[in-house]
């Protein structure tokens, strides 16, 4: 839903369209501008976390890329890379992966 979090947005059109309405239980339509999806005045809350771009690593011996190919893919993305070492396979045989700030991922779809 345009990058917003459903709850969020709609805790937060519940807020906002009660203020809008006058005496006569009108809104103006140009005051609903501001509510909507592409608004730039949505509170960050209604905004989905951006997803970081992720390097899959594949199975080398030592089970990641090199300090080369690393680096290769930071000049080539200008992106920050989460970079994922491949550390063994968990009861139900899903790769997991180490990531630089030593959090665990699991590939839980399998491809």
């Amino acid at each position: 839903m345009n990058g917003l979090n459903p709850y969020y947005y709609f805790e937060h059109l519940l807020a906002e369209i009660p203020k809008l309405i006058d005496e006569n239980g009108n809104i103006k339509t140009s005051k609903l501008d501001q509510l909507l999806p592409w608004a730039d005045e949505l509170p960050a809350k209604c905004h989905k976390p951006r997803r970081r771009k992720v390097a899959f690593l594949t199975r080398q011996a030592d089970g990641c890329l090199t300090f080369t190919e690393i680096m290769g893919l930071v000049e080539k993305e200008k992106h920050a890379i989460l970079v994922l070492k491949y550390i063994g396979e968990d009861a139900w045989s899903r790769p997991v992966y180490q990531d630089q700030f030593k959090h665990l991922w699991k590939d839980v779809d399998l491809g």
